[in-house]
C-alpha cells in the first residue's frame, strides 16, 4: 500500500457518535482503555449516588432518558444572568428530544430549553420536577472500586498530552485517557437532524464509550474540560466539545 493511500484511508474513517450517528473526520487515534484511581464514598458531601443510573441530587456522569433517546448528564451549571439551574448535557441529545421530558434515575427531571449544534454541541435540560431532589451544585460521580461524588471548581481547556476522564452514564463507569488533538471538528447527522461540521472539539484516546453516553462529563479532577460527542467504530478514540466553548455561548456558570 502507498503512503497516499494509507493516508486517504485514514481521512476517509467513519465513526459513530456516542448517541449513534455517523461521522466523517480527518484524523483517529485508537487507544487502551485504563480505570481511574480507586475512589472512596464521600459521605461528608451528602452524595446519594450508588451507580449512573441511581443518582440522587443530579451529578454529571448520571443515565437520562426520554421516550425518544438516552444521553448522559454532564454537569448541573447556572445561568449567568438569572441563576436558574439546568443540567448540561450534548447538543443533539436535547434537539433529538426537544419537548420531551427527560427522566433520571427514574424521577422526573425535565424539558430541554436550549442547544447549540454547530460551533458546538451542548444543550440545557431545565429542571422542572423535584427541584430539591435534584440540585447538588457543579459535581459529577467517579465510579472505580466504588462511587464517590466530585467537587467541579473551575473550567479546564486541555492540551494534548494531558490526562482526562470520563464518566460514562450508560457505560456506568469512569474510564482515563490521553488528550491527542486540543482542536478539532467533526461532521455528522445524528438521526433525526441534518448533518452539521461541529468545531471546538478535542479528541481523547484511550476512552471507550458507547451509543448512550453522548453527554457524559469529561474532567481532571476537579476541573471540567467538556462533554462527550462521539466514539470511534473502533477502537477507544473519543471527541467531546470543549467547556469553555460551550459555556460561553449558552450563558451558564459552574453553582
Amino acid at each position: 500500500m502507498t503512503k497516499l493511500a494509507a493516508l486517504l484511508i485514514l481521512f476517509l474513517a467513519v465513526l459513530t457518535p456516542a448517541s449513534g450517528a455517523a461521522v466523517t473526520v480527518t484524523t483517529a487515534t485508537p487507544g487502551a482503555t485504563t480505570d481511574p484511581p480507586a475512589a472512596t464514598t464521600d459521605a461528608a458531601t451528602g452524595i446519594g449516588c450508588t451507580s449512573t443510573r441511581n443518582c440522587t441530587p443530579s451529578h454529571g456522569g448520571a443515565f437520562m432518558v426520554t421516550t425518544r433517546n438516552s444521553c448522559t448528564a454532564a454537569l448541573p451549571v447556572r445561568d449567568r444572568r438569572t441563576g436558574t439551574w439546568y443540567v448540561l448535557t450534548a447538543g443533539h441529545c436535547v434537539a433529538k428530544a426537544a419537548g420531551a421530558t427527560w427522566r433520571q434515575s427514574g424521577l422526573r427531571l425535565g424539558t430541554g430549553t436550549r442547544w447549540e449544534y454547530g460551533a458546538t454541541d451542548a444543550g440545557l435540560i431545565r429542571y422542572t420536577a423535584n427541584g430539591r431532589t435534584w440540585r447538588a451544585g457543579s459535581r459529577v460521580i467517579v465510579v472505580g472500586r466504588s462511587v464517590r461524588g466530585q467537587r467541579i471548581t473551575s473550567v479546564k481547556v486541555a492540551r494534548a498530552g494531558e490526562r482526562v476522564c470520563v464518566t460514562a452514564g450508560r457505560s456506568g463507569v469512569t474510564r482515563c485517557g490521553t488528550v491527542v488533538a486540543a482542536r478539532t471538528s467533526l461532521r455528522y447527522a445524528s438521526p433525526g437532524l441534518a448533518a452539521r461540521t461541529i468545531s471546538n472539539l478535542v479528541m481523547v484516546s484511550g476512552i471507550c464509550v458507547r451509543p448512550g453516553d453522548s453527554g457524559s462529563p469529561v474532567f481532571a479532577g476537579g476541573s471540567f474540560a467538556g462533554i462527550a460527542v462521539a466514539k470511534a467504530n473502533t477502537g477507544c478514540t473519543m471527541w467531546y466539545t470543549r467547556a469553555d466553548v460551550a459555556f460561553a455561548r449558552l450563558g451558564i456558570k459552574l453553582g
